[in-house]
């Protein structure tokens, strides 16, 4: 004699599948939050140490060459290094070497480079040194996003730090700091401090 399921049993098997399907779906949605978590996570950290490692690179390749179309100006900002910070703006000027040129353009091996901190983006600027700034825009690239903050601190050669550079009263505008401290206040991850070898 066959004997089929009652209403209850089918009731009682798609409730227990129901609620399977609940429990299920919640762990795949935990993983797939988990995934996207760590994704960004990951892309974050490579941002930011894309933007250390091409800071760096340009602090370790400084020159001491100064702007030369234009007489230097009051603020500094022509000689071969600049920089300053306050609650608002950040910003370091060099001119570096080392510039590679696998094209074989014709053009020189040396940069002029703008460090940028402003309205919470890190942004660098690029071009040629031996045109002056303001000839010509600079390009620019945004290395790092939600800043809530950025820090500079210069250590001359007898070992003294200080807020900006050049130092006040400082005639040679061809002399570059020892080392550069840079505190980053990421909005997601904190405060952040890195020292790098100027000119190294």
């Amino acid at each position: 004699m066959m004997r089929g399921f009652t209403l209850l049993e089918l009731l009682v098997a798609m409730a227990v599948f129901a609620i399977m399907s609940a429990l299920a779906y919640g762990g795949l949605r935990s993983v797939l939050d988990a995934r996207q978590q760590l994704e960004a996570h990951s892309a974050r950290l490579t941002q930011l140490q894309t933007s250390l490692r091409q800071l760096r690179d340009d602090l370790a390749q400084a020159l001491p060459r100064k702007l030369s179309q234009r007489p230097q100006q009051d603020d500094g900002a022509d000689g071969a290094f600049f920089g300053q910070s306050d609650e608002q703006k950040a910003e370091i000027r060099l001119s570096r070497g080392g510039w590679s040129n696998p094209a074989g353009l014709a053009r020189s091996s040396l940069q002029r480079v703008h460090w940028q901190f402003q309205q919470g983006e890190l942004s660098r600027y690029h071009g040629s040194l031996l045109e002056h700034p303001t000839e010509r825009p600079l390009q620019k690239r945004i290395q790092l996003r939600q800043l809530d903050g950025l820090e500079l601190r210069f250590l001359d050669h007898q070992g003294e730090w200080h807020e900006q550079w050049p130092l006040p009263g400082q005639t040679d505008s061809q002399t570059l700091p020892r080392a550069l401290e840079i505190r980053l206040r990421l909005r997601d991850w904190g405060d952040l401090t890195r020292l790098f070898e100027v000119g190294a």
